[in-house]
Formats: C-alpha cells, sequence, structure tokens
C-alpha cells in the first residue's frame, strides 16, 4: 500500500494532509512543505522509488530510516525549518503537484494545490498585472512577435501574425479601394430575353423562344400581325427581346464578397468565444492572504473585453464593406472561393492588392489568448515581475538612448553555441529572448536569460565563462549561471562598452540585503569571466550587476562603494554591484543608471570603460 503525504510548517501528524489523485488542497504562499511517501516492500519492487513534482520542478527524495520492517518511507530533502521547503513562495493560484515512479509503467498521482498570497504581493500584483493590461499590445509584440512591425505577416519562418492585423490591414486597403473597383471591375456580357409588345425576335434566342412557342400564337388581320411565317401572318401577345448587360457575379468578385462575408461570421464566432463570464469565489479564511483567481480573472476579462470591443468595431466595418462592395459588384457567395492569381487579377493591380491581402487573412491564426499569452498564463509573481521588468527597460533603454528596437528574436543556448545563442525558431509559449536597439550614436543588446557555460573547447573569443567551482546534476546538466538580462551598451563614436548584468527580484531591500546582495555580487563579479582573442581566459568583461527589486517598503537604493564611486557618481569604478527599486510607478532609478550608463560610453566620466 502507498501512502502520499505533505506536512505543512510542522512534522506533528497533526499538521500533515494525505493525498490522494484529484483532490484540492489549500496551502499559503509562505508555507513550509514536506512531502512523504510511505510503501511496503512489494509496492516498492513493483513501483521502484518515488519522485514528487511540484509544478515542473522535481524534488529531491531520500530514504528514511524506518522502525517498522520491509518498509520504506521517502521525504523530501528540504527540512521542514528550511526556507527551500517554501515550494510556493511567490506563487498564487493552483499547482500541480504529481507524484510518479521510477517504472514508467505506473500512472502518476496528481493533486492540486490552491495557493493564497499575501496581501503585500496583492497590491503588487494588481499594479503589475493592470499594466501588462494597459500595454498588452506592445508587451505580445515585445515578447511574441517574430520581427518588428511592418514585416510581412506569414513571416520568413512561418511564424504568423495574428489574423485581427491581418483582417484590418485588408480592410483599410479594400475601404481606400472601392473607387477603384468602381472605375474597373471584372464583368462579361449576358443576354437575356425580355417579353414585351414591342419585342424583336432577331436574334437566336429571341428566334428560338418563337419556334418553340407555336401555341401562342393566334391568327391575325393586317393591323395586328407581329410575326410572319411561311409569308403569313400571325400575332403574339408578347414578342421576345433580347438585351445585353454586365454581369458581375464572376469568380475575381466572388473572392472579395465571399472573404467579406466569411470575416463577419469569423468575427462573431471570436466575440462568442472570448465572451466569458464572470466568476466570483468565497472569500479565504486565512484574512493576511489573498486568492488570486478572482484578480487573475479581472485581468483576463479586462483584456477580452477590450479585444471584443475592437472584434466589434470590426464588424461594423465589415458589414458596411460588404454592402457597398455588393453594390459595386454584386455576385454570389461561394464557400470554396479561395483566392488565386488569375491572369486578370494579374494584370490588375487593385485586385492583385486585394487578392494577396485577402490571402493573409485565410492564412494567418487567429488571435488565442487561452494558454500561455502573458496574463492568462502566468502563475508566478516572480515571472510577472521579469515580464514587467522586460516592458520597463524596452521603453527606458529607447527613451535615455533614443534608440529604436531593430532586431527581436529568439536565441538558442547551448554549450556548443557562442555566448548570446544562435538564431532559432520559437518555441511554442517561449517568449522572445534577444533585443538589438539602435540610433546614431549607440548600440545596445539586450538578452533575457542567457546561459553562461563553463570555459570548454568550444569556447570562442567574446564569450562569458562560469569559472564557478560549481559541479553539475544529472537532473539539471552541466552547471551554468542564467541571469535575468544581460545588457551591452556600446558608444559608435567612442567604440566604448558597458556590460552590464540586471538581475529581477520579487523581493524587498532588507531580503537582498540579508540574502542576494552578496550572493549575486560573487557569483555574477567574481565568477565569470571572458575568452579573450588568443582563446585564454582573461578578466571579466562584466562592468556591473543591478539587482531590481520590487517591495519599497524598507528602502529603494543599496549601494556596495561609496556614493561618488556608483554608477550616477562623480568618480564611478568599476565593476561595481547596486540594488535598484523598480516597478510600474516609479522608474526614476533605472532611468538615472541608464543615463549614468550612456555617460560612461560617452567618455564624459573621464573613465577608460571598454570590454
Amino acid at each position: 500500500m502507498i501512502k502520499w503525504k505533505v506536512y505543512i510548517n510542522s512534522l506533528d501528524e497533526t499538521a500533515s494532509v494525505y493525498l490522494a489523485h484529484g483532490e484540492k488542497i489549500q496551502v499559503k504562499e509562505t508555507d513550509k512543505l514536506v512531502f512523504e511517501v510511505c510503501m511496503d516492500t512489494d509496492d516498492f519492487s513493483l513501483q521502484g522509488a518515488p519522485t514528487v513534482v511540484v509544478g515542473d520542478i522535481p524534488l529531491l527524495m531520500t530514504l528514511q530510516e524506518s522502525t517498522k520492517q520491509d518498509f520504506y518511507i521517502f521525504s523530501s530533502k528540504e527540512l521542514i525549518s528550511s526556507h527551500g521547503a517554501r515550494y510556493f513562495y511567490n506563487f498564487f493560484g493552483e499547482s500541480e503537484v504529481t507524484l510518479y515512479f521510477d517504472n514508467t509503467f505506473s500512472d502518476p498521482i496528481s493533486t492540486t494545490f490552491d495557493i493564497l498570497a499575501r496581501k503585500e504581493n496583492a497590491i503588487i500584483a494588481n499594479e503589475m498585472l493592470s499594466f501588462l493590461t494597459e500595454n498588452l499590445d506592445d508587451a505580445l509584440a515585445i515578447c511574441f512577435s517574430r520581427s518588428k512591425k511592418g514585416a510581412d505577416l506569414l513571416g520568413d519562418d512561418e511564424h504568423k501574425f495574428n489574423k485581427i492585423d491581418a483582417i484590418n490591414q485588408a480592410f483599410d486597403y479594400l475601404s481606400s479601394a472601392v473607387h477603384l473597383f468602381l472605375r474597373e471591375r471584372k464583368s462579361h456580357i449576358q443576354t437575356d430575353l425580355v417579353l414585351s409588345e414591342n419585342g424583336a425576335p432577331t436574334g437566336p434566342d429571341s428566334v428560338y423562344w418563337a419556334l418553340t412557342n407555336l401555341d401562342r400564337l393566334s391568327p391575325a388581320n393586317q393591323d395586328s400581325v407581329n410575326i410572319y411565317f411561311n409569308n403569313r401572318g400571325f400575332h403574339y401577345e408578347q414578342l421576345p427581346k433580347e438585351i445585353s448587360f454586365e454581369d458581375y457575379d464572376v469568380y475575381e468578385n466572388r473572392v472579395i464578397n465571399t472573404f467579406l462575408v466569411n470575416v463577419v461570421n469569423f468575427l462573431h464566432s471570436l466575440k462568442s468565444e472570448y465572451s466569458t463570464r464572470a466568476e466570483f469565489h468565497e472569500s479565504p479564511s486565512h484574512s493576511d492572504y489573498v486568492r488570486f483567481d478572482h484578480t487573475m480573472a479581472k485581468f483576463s476579462r479586462m483584456v477580452l473585453e477590450v479585444k471584443i470591443k475592437e472584434i466589434d468595431a470590426l464588424i461594423i466595418k465589415a458589414s458596411e464593406l460588404r454592402r457597398v462592395y455588393l453594390k459595386v459588384m454584386p455576385s454570389k457567395i461561394k464557400v470554396s472561393a479561395v483566392p488565386r492569381m488569375t491572369s486578370y487579377v494579374v494584370k490588375h493591380s487593385h485586385y492583385k492588392e486585394a487578392f494577396s491581402k485577402i490571402e493573409k487573412c485565410y492564412r494567418t491564426h487567429a488571435p488565442d489568448f487561452s494558454d500561455n499569452k502573458l496574463l492568462l498564463g502566468l502563475k508566478n509573481l516572480s515571472i510577472i515581475y521579469e515580464l514587467t521588468t522586460l516592458i520597463l527597460l524596452h521603453r527606458e533603454i529607447e527613451n535615455v538612448f533614443q534608440a529604436s528596437l531593430t532586431v527581436q528574436n529568439f536565441r538558442s543556448h547551448a554549450e556548443s553555441n557562442p555566448f548570446g545563442g544562435i538564431d532559432a525558431e520559437r518555441p511554442e509559449g517561449v517568449i522572445n529572448n534577444h533585443f538589438v536597439f539602435s540610433s546614431s550614436a549607440f548600440l545596445i543588446d539586450l538578452l533575457y536569460e542567457a546561459k553562461i557555460y563553463p570555459y570548454s573547447a568550444d569556447s570562442k573569443p567574446g564569450d562569458l565563462i562560469d569559472t564557478s567551482n560549481t559541479n553539475g546534476s544529472a537532473l539539471y546538466g552541466k552547471h551554468h549561471f542564467c541571469p535575468d538580462f544581460v545588457m551591452k551598451v556600446t558608444s559608435k563614436d567612442k567604440g566604448f562598452t558597458f556590460t552590464a548584468i540586471l538581475d529581477a527580484k520579487f523581493k524587498d531591500l532588507s531580503t537582498i540585503k540579508e540574502y542576494d546582495m552578496d550572493a549575486l555580487t560573487n557569483k555574477y563579479l567574481m565568477n565569470i569571466h571572458s575568452v579573450g582573442d588568443n582563446g585564454k581566459l582573461k578578466i571579466s568583461s562584466i562592468d556591473m550587476l543591478i539587482i531590481l527589486f520590487a517591495h519599497t517598503k524598507s528602502g529603494t537604493l543599496l549601494r556596495r562603494v561609496a556614493p561618488r564611486h556608483c554608477l550616477t557618481g562623480q568618480h564611478p569604478v568599476f565593476p561595481q554591484s547596486t540594488a535598484i527599486a523598480l516597478n510600474t510607478v516609479d522608474v526614476t532609478l533605472l532611468n538615472e543608471h541608464l543615463l549614468g550608463i550612456k555617460k560612461v560610453v560617452t567618455g564624459m566620466f573621464g573613465i577608460d570603460s571598454t570590454s
């Protein structure tokens, strides 16, 4: 028999909860947890050793001494008194915890933990989520777009932009080109028979009608004769007359009118999908902690409500265009009217442009806010802070250096690749991690979560190298550093370069001072070197470590050197480390430090800062 339980804040049996597949339990983000799995000999020999996975992080399970013979007890390694046992610290919402066994044929056992967050975290989370919501389009473009705006909607590697963007572009063109289609539109000449007292059967169709309707003939006197057969006069009450007219029901026009109908149907379907109902949950029993289900739902709905309003506006525009084009070139609607370049389309630029934009609309994907796009997939407040920091960095870099974003893509990192990675196809749900800003005076490279590996035969000149005395593991592979951001600023005129590591922490100044400042300074300023042109290691090219933190309750700035020797002082020295507060309502310190870097690389401090 297998028993799986978790101790919460105490190893007392009264503080334990037995876990079963499909169940849900509620914990606070600050709770310290110890997982325990008990197995008898038969189960152990059949199932193998257990592994508990919290979210996507496997826990090391150690075998404990047992007073019972033929009985095995495995416990998670972190002690109940350890800060490392706070597995859900800075998390909120729900997280899955799964029990696996070494034998692959065993089905995993999963339970859900509903995590309550501290009120102070709730306040900052609300600010960050509000910021991401208000800047959602910018955030999505920075995180998920393959290239800068203005690129082809299909992309060079089949990364496709939003279908809404493509529809907007098609509508803009069709609205501006109505006069072109009025002046020149595809048609063919059709003939029709009209019966009237003044008809004249002179064409083949009208003659055929007269010959096939002889039963309508009647004898006539000289005054009423209107047709002759075999030199004898007869009378029809009405005679056929052939008329010619332009018929616009042709393939090229069907494509455009069908597209407008299909777009209206698609937009109504999308609106229905995004129209979500508000769901509210009961207040938590712990007064100092807050459930984030309603918080995330609130901002998720805000995002979708904005999108629904955009869709409503598009539906109105599509309906108006549909009405106009049905008047300009009336045609039937065909479900299978897929645009293809006929000889007529190729020869007429307004048709060719319209077909090109319609094709892109059909081939692009519908927007998706259901799983991995920013707000709806966020669980960890530290991750939200990193994304918020990424957006704020983009804005302040463009502002301080008067630079524009010229490159944004995804790079793959591996020990065999040079530092900074190599361009690769961005995996689904993974955000861009390489950004280049440029102006006439500066070039700025920004890397997100770049990996810094130990020295190897694959190391190349200019690579940053992890020189720490730390071993890898079978679980995580060869040891490497992975700072949140590496920023390299180069003056095009002076040729000076300044490299800074920025690490975002969802913490306050006191915690940074006690736990992070010394450790990160040693890690990033002492244990990183670079490869010289001769292939040998040389002094690190990292000039500065800037720790960014979210909570301001215990202060906003932590210095490691005298004020006049700080980056923002009169006589800065490098390398150095500092910690500054950064949040959505105050970017002053970040702005000041970026201005300091700008002065250093332009030589305004008189410091020879090269790398």
